[in-house]
């Protein structure tokens, strides 16, 4: 989002900064530095808990947003740790004839402190010479050996096409993502749960599930997701909003020829490069030219496929798009091992970890749920295996009661995400929803020509549904 010079200039005088410096202290003293997240961000700013630093120690500090670096005031931060190691950092003032300026600090703010230790003693005998750089391993090594995927599975990185998928063990992301942590019945709930819940199910029903739908218009909202190959064209991505930094402007990426967005108007497209690791998503592609050339979007980001799923920017709460998103082989798997992407009718205005942005608010965002709210189904597996509900239901019933589902985007009534089938279709393959559906004797539709997976029947939502504090996506609670 864009932020003019007025803006930055509020943002520093309320820090009381110091004059920019190209870095910090250059003596011959020892620094080591110290990167602190912030514990909680609100509309009015953000509140950062300082480690256990002596405070005379401390030699510079600096506030790292998403656009700008500001230096801080080295005695207010002294100050914040002799009083108990909270640094409170407020959101601007307005600038004139604005009457709510755009976020600055969000949860991608970093709080980064230079602190001084003693000088470094003289080596004793000379320094042996570098160790050789270590060769790269070939990428069906496996970029995250041991990172990617559930425990247990660990399918071959590097060796997805288009005719070899991801098993439906594998999940994308590191282990510590808040999309692979599981959620303890024990973790707290939120203290205004039942009224979020209330408003959530306001919305409607849950959004059934479709299978038949790819390339379809609306009826095709989700998002496919393909690997890339070192034989794929290289496309240069453009961005045509007008936003500020696109982070995928210019960026020069394989794709798979035939690979095609989902046929909605959000047109989500992403890539995974298998031997770079990283995730580009794309939201709005306008323009994919046969052989390569310049692929035109509204807007994208991208992020570590073995990292936290999240700093990515094509839909509204800045996750990753592959985040939660349902997968045919997960479902005739019977397992998922992952959190499920939960996208609203409208959210409150604001937003809690892991989201950094919200979506669209309500016109009354009394109760309703901000984006990184983290829902979760209070059953047991006994109770849900007890349910008179299909097979294939249990399975999403079982990852809404061990993981959840977080909230990322606005649009619709209330439901999860699904990936879209032109995954599949667009590249000539079998579409696995279709075959799973009959299989499963789903519902076929015949106005829609589409199967129906009904998720709103078979469960009181109003009793089981709730909303855990958001520690539990932190795994600090």
């Amino acid at each position: 989002m864009h932020r003019g010079p007025r803006r930055a200039a509020a943002l520093a005088a309320f820090l009381l900064a110091v004059p920019a410096l190209p870095g910090m202290a250059t003596d011959a003293t020892a620094y080591s530095v110290k990167k602190v997240a912030p514990a909680r961000v609100t509309r009015a700013g953000a509140l950062f808990r300082v480690p256990r630093i002596r405070p005379r120690r401390i030699r510079a500090a600096r506030l790292v947003t998403r656009h700008h670096t500001y230096h801080l005031n080295v005695r207010r931060v002294r100050k914040a740790v002799r009083g108990g190691g909270n640094l409170d950092v407020r959101q601007p003032a307005p600038a004139p004839g604005q009457t709510a300026p755009a976020p600055v600090v969000d949860n991608a703010s970093v709080l980064v402190i230079q602190v001084s230790g003693p000088a470094p003693a003289p080596p004793s005998k000379p320094a042996p010479p570098p160790a050789p750089a270590p060769v790269a391993p070939h990428p069906a090594q496996g970029i995250a050996s041991g990172v990617i995927g559930a425990p247990g599975c660990d399918p071959a990185w590097g060796s997805f096409s288009s005719g070899v998928r991801p098993p439906g063990c594998w999940r994308p992301y590191a282990p510590d993502s808040p999309f692979n942590r599981e959620v303890a019945a024990t973790a707290p709930t939120a203290s205004n749960s039942q009224a979020v819940v209330s408003r959530l199910l306001s919305f409607g029903h849950i959004q059934n599930m479709l299978a038949g739908t790819a390339g379809r218009g609306e009826l095709d909202g989700g998002r496919p997701l393909f690997f890339s190959s070192p034989t794929d064209p290289v496309f240069t991505v453009h961005c045509t909003e007008n936003w500020g930094n696109c982070a995928v402007e210019g960026a020069q990426i394989r794709i798979p020829d035939r690979a095609q967005p989902a046929g909605g108007s959000d047109a989500h497209l992403s890539v995974v490069d298998q031997a770079s690791g990283w995730e580009y998503d794309f939201w709005g592609v306008e323009s994919k030219p046969a052989g390569g050339g310049t692929l035109s979007i509204r807007w994208g980001g991208k992020t570590r496929i073995d990292g936290n799923g999240l700093g990515s920017d094509a839909v509204a709460a800045q996750y990753g798009t592959a985040a939660g998103v349902l997968r045919a082989e997960e479902l005739a798997s019977g397992q998922i091992n992952h959190a499920l992407f939960l996208g609203v009718a409208c959210d409150s205005g604001q937003w809690v970890y892991p989201a950094t942005k919200g979506g669209s608010e309500c016109s009354d965002p009394t109760s309703a749920p901000a984006e990184g709210t983290r829902f979760q189904l209070m059953l047991s597996d006994a109770q849900i295996q007890a349910l008179q509900v299909p097979d294939w239901k249990k399975t999403v019933l079982t990852a809404m009661a061990h993981y959840g589902m977080i909230v990322g985007d606005t649009g619709g009534s209330w439901g999860i995400a699904q990936e879209s089938e032109v995954a599949y279709t667009s590249l000539g393959q079998p579409n696995p929803w279709v075959a799973f559906a009959k299989q499963s004797n789903v519902p076929f539709y015949s106005p829609d020509q589409d199967y129906v997976f009904n998720l709103a029947d078979g469960v009181d939502w109003a009793h089981d549904l709730r909303v855990v504090q958001p520690c539990a996506s932190q795994g600090t609670c």
